[in-house]
């Protein structure tokens, strides 16, 4: 007995086992936290429309297209999700609706099989891959639900072999109509029945037809077309997607590909099946079948959404393509000679995928323990108890978390609802707010913004602080609030934006917002590494000693090593100081100028002049006047030194007539301090 008939003597074992290791891996997977801010803004509208009576076809959230029209929203998907949170709670109503997905996808992955008489090594790596297919899409979102649908058009494809009648289409039909009520995702079906539809006329052709058949074949095929405009926006998926901007592909996340889709092996197979399906396809004359996998191998290369989609079709087509070449009936027979290399390929097909679906499912238990505060639930608990209604300029990523938390309350810049209701250069300008502080000031002025909902970085501080009519009133694990006016921690956000500007007598006020932050703050606060080191330094009586020994007891982030190094440059540690800067991860102009700085007090010349080239080379997204004022000054200085080349000359003429006058003059030489304190648009951080 051959190994294939040792197999097929073995089916309830090996497909039992495999459903088994496919279902614990999904199960995993729906275990995953809830790391999409979209299922939010979806499990709102679901809740607005079901239960306020709100149209979830126009804009209900935000400030910038408030009311205007929503182009087909998965209304049956935002229901069907706020139904499963609202009976279950949200955490347990998203594992639930995640789960139910996977399972009813991969049930009928199993029944598609069975339809086909598959042998029990198709059952082994075509479930497995379905699964690792799911694995990679295991967000809330209403691709879940349409996963299910893909597998069953292609049951009715299967089915219906290249019978063109109302008996095969009518199921089509109807499934094209609820995918296409249910999600613009349905364009799948149009490409999978568009297959079924060149496989019947190709044997028209070929049996020559009557002109009845001829007339059926294309009333059916339009009546399958065209129920694709039967929805609430009367838009055709295959027209949404050839006006779908390529510009998305740029700016989202979902449309792009990441390198860690190449650490699992099962990407191989469905790379190696890719190229193998069409092959067969063209060997075994299905020109609908190649159609199919051309068409969406190369949508999921434009694309990385469709990847799950594409890899499913892919899968399920190869398997009905090995069926209908005979497998595994000539791989039985004594006189198959390639049996050893059958067996190394199907070893090549199992193992990978079953492999894979342990190792995503690893991943994303490991992904687990870093998403735990992805959210900014802390941040709108606290908007909520100090009732702070009224817009918000928000994060696009995070749009939909405040949406679902703060709608009641408060309208917001951005979400997710890309496409559907903002065009991209919506998203273009939301991008350039965070980069360019003057872009950012004519959106709030524009809209009458009073408050700013960002991640907590040090370009987005750096960019919100520098409009000096915002101050830093919130802060948690990765997230900052910024209110216009006064504000709970105006001081240590002024601090984390300009360190040079400490002073002594602004310690009662330090002390103030660092007792304030006790009773406002999550105890994970990103601020209080910061507070705590200046609060400790202005506490002791050494303040070298402090540094010294906070430096090797401390990880210090990169405000302390900025704190630190005005303080060291002041007390003439220039060296030191220079290191302290040079050690910062996220540059900004004002680190390579005080460290040329601190190099010029060295009397290290060369070091000086090195630091000021990286600074002239590097591509800034912004350069204010007082940054510009300093590198004049610095040249000025190293030119009383020796002479400047010609490049460096050519930078200080050129800077010379950006700047109206002056405020530094080369033979002074002020405090450190005091150089990089200089007004850069409301530089004072003494609270209003």
């Amino acid at each position: 007995m051959n190994w294939v008939r040792a197999v097929e003597n073995r089916r309830f074992l090996i497909v039992g086992g495999i459903l088994l290791i496919v279902a614990g891996s999904l199960v995993v997977t729906a275990l995953r936290n809830p790391v999409s801010f979209d299922a939010f803004w979806h499990l709102q509208t679901g809740r607005d429309w079901l239960v306020n009576g709100l149209s979830p076809w126009l804009d209900q959230y935000s400030y910038t297209f408030y009311q205007q029209e929503i182009s087909n929203p998965p209304v049956i998907f935002q229901a069907l999700l706020y139904g499963f949170t609202s009976e279950f709670g949200v955490r347990n109503g998203f594992l639930l609706f995640k789960l139910s997905c996977f399972l009813l996808t991969i049930g009928a992955a199993f029944a598609a099989l069975r339809q086909l008489k598959a042998h029990p090594l198709i059952y082994a790596f075509v479930l497995p891959l379905i699964a690792f297919s799911l694995q990679l899409r295991s967000t809330v979102r209403p691709e879940l639900l349409a996963y299910l649908f893909t597998i069953l058009a292609l049951m009715m494809y299967f089915r219906a072999g290249e019978k063109v009648n109302l008996r095969n289409v009518l199921p089509m039909v109807l499934l094209a109509l609820l995918w296409t009520i249910y999600h613009r995702s349905s364009i799948i079906a149009f490409v999978i029945f568009a297959g079924f539809f060149l496989d019947c006329a190709i044997t028209q052709v070929q049996t020559r037809a009557s002109a009845a058949e001829w007339t059926r074949w294309f009333a059916l095929g339009a009546l399958t077309l065209a129920v694709g405009f039967l929805n609430p926006g009367l838009s055709h998926p295959l027209l949404e997607a050839i006006s779908f901007s390529s510009e998305w592909n740029l700016y989202i996340a979902e449309y792009q590909y990441g390198p860690w889709l190449f650490e699992y092996p099962a990407t191989f197979v469905f790379l190696m099946l890719a190229i193998l399906t069409p092959v067969m396809a063209i060997q075994q004359r299905k020109p609908g079948y190649l159609l199919c996998c051309l068409t969406l191998t190369y949508a999921a290369f434009e694309s990385a959404r469709l990847f799950s989609f594409a890899g499913m079709v892919v899968t399920l087509i190869f398997a009905k393509l090995l069926i209908s070449s005979g497998f595994p009936a000539h791989w039985k027979s004594p006189r198959f000679r390639f049996l050893p290399l059958a067996g190394v390929l199907s070893i090549v097909l199992v193992i990978p995928a079953l492999a894979s679906n342990v190792m995503r499912a690893q991943a994303l238990m490991a992904e687990n323990r870093q998403t735990i505060n992805r959210f900014p639930q802390a941040l709108t608990d606290y908007m909520r108890d100090s009732q702070l209604s009224g817009r918000v300029h928000n994060e696009f990523s995070t749009g939909g978390f405040l949406i679902y938390q703060l709608a009641s309350q408060n309208r917001f810049y951005i979400d997710g609802r890309t496409h559907i209701l903002y065009p991209v250069d919506h998203l273009k300008r939301f991008m350039e707010t965070v980069a360019l502080p003057e872009v950012l000031r004519k959106e709030l002025d524009k809209y009458d913004v009073d408050m700013v909902a960002w991640i907590y970085d040090s370009t987005r501080h750096d960019t919100v602080m520098s409009l000096g009519d915002f101050s830093l009133d919130f802060v948690d694990s990765n997230h900052a609030l910024y209110v216009r006016g006064p504000a709970n921690f105006a001081l240590l956000g002024s601090l984390s934006w300009q360190p040079a500007c400490w002073h002594e007598s602004l310690s009662e006020q330090l002390q103030i917002e660092r007792r304030k932050m006790d009773s406002v703050l999550p105890w994970n606060s990103g601020l209080y590494p910061f507070a705590n080191f200046v609060l400790g330094f202005d506490q002791a009586e050494d303040k070298l000693a402090f540094l010294d020994q906070s430096f090797a007891r401390d990880v210090w982030n990169d405000d302390m090593r900025r704190f630190a190094g005005f303080q060291l440059m002041q007390a003439g540690h220039y060296e030191l100081a220079a290191s302290m800067f040079a050690g910062v991860i996220t540059q900004r102009p004002q680190d390579l100028l005080a460290s040329a700085t601190a190099f010029l007090d060295a009397d290290n010349h060369d070091a000086a002049s090195r630091a000021l080239m990286v600074f002239i080379a590097t591509p800034w997204p912004v350069i204010n006047s007082a940054d510009l004022q300093v590198l004049q000054w610095l040249y000025q200085r190293l030119n009383k030194i020796r002479k400047l080349n010609a490049e460096e000359q050519r930078v200080l003429e050129k800077i010379g007539g950006s700047l109206d006058s002056p405020t530094l003059r080369a033979d002074e030489k002020p405090s450190a301090l005091g150089v990089f304190c200089l007004d850069r648009a409301s530089s004072d951080p003494r609270p209003q």
